[in-house]
């Protein structure tokens, strides 16, 4: 389909609107837990940060305009809030290993998954120091989750999307996480309707229990072919975080739109 034609390219979005939304969402996914012992699985890991330049770049309408709208003050979000103290430096963006190695704990542990070797190595040489972290150059989708006695699953997925079929394979791991009867949040980027749609009604046809908080910073028909948003689907998630996540809809909506102030959202529960 033309919405999908490219490749979702981590180093080029970093810190982009899209996102300021999964990690805001990531966060708070990972704090709801923070009582727990918890093993997490990122599916793919990225390089683990990425430089900004100090000129363009899409950061400068993601996280650029949040700094810029809230400084030091209060969002009035509990999970903006969290987001922008893990995200201070201007020049540097953390991608999603090192905003979750943030919130391990001693006997925490994160199996992070990135296909490409290069990438891999970065990553690895990045979290060296951290026992707590394994970096494996291995195709993501086929990971197993990790376990351990005592221990709450979590699963981050988003991809590139190189492939049409990646949307058929995260609602394949859904059902796998869910199966497991661990926790997940899987991430998409949002072009067109057509795609997010899909992937709910394949989690719906394999009875996997899900809510979905889509976040649009620009109107779709606005876009062309360029992003309007992102969306998360949880798994298992506690109600707490789909309480805070909507709280924080209309603080990140309000200070990212892109287009005469114009941002909406989508939300839908499934529970079989």
């Amino acid at each position: 389909m033309a919405e999908q034609r490219a490749p979702y390219d981590h180093r080029f979005h970093a810190g982009n609107h899209a996102d300021v939304w999964k990690h805001v969402a990531w966060l708070s996914l990972l704090a709801a837990h923070k009582r727990e012992r918890i093993v997490v699985l990122d599916t793919h890991a990225g390089r683990g940060g990425y430089a900004l330049p100090p000129r363009g770049g899409e950061w400068t309408m993601g996280i650029g305009r949040l700094r810029q709208r809230f400084g030091s003050a209060s969002s009035g979000s509990g999970a903006v809030d969290r987001y922008l103290a893990r995200t201070p430096d201007p020049c540097f963006y953390p991608g999603s290993p090192l905003l979750t190695r943030h919130a391990l704990g001693r006997s925490d542990r994160l199996e992070a998954c990135e296909h490409d070797p290069d990438t891999a190595a970065e990553l690895r040489r990045t979290v060296a120091d951290d026992p707590r972290i394994r970096v494996s150059q291995a195709d993501g989708w086929s990971a197993s989750l990790p376990a351990a006695p005592g221990a709450r699953t979590l699963v981050l997925c988003d991809p590139p999307f190189h492939e049409q079929a990646d949307w058929l394979r995260m609602a394949e791991l859904g059902q796998r996480v869910q199966e497991a009867g661990a926790v997940g949040m899987l991430w998409y980027p949002i072009k067109r309707w057509t795609r997010p749609t899909s992937l709910h009604h394949a989690l719906r046809g394999r009875r996997v229990p899900h809510v979905a908080v889509d976040l649009l910073v620009t109107p779709i028909e606005r876009t062309g072919h360029s992003l309007a948003g992102s969306g998360v689907v949880l798994i298992g998630a506690p109600a707490s975080v789909f309480v805070e996540l909507h709280g924080a809809l209309p603080v990140v909506g309000q200070a990212l739109a892109h287009h005469e102030g114009r941002w909406s959202s989508r939300s839908e529960a499934y529970a079989p």
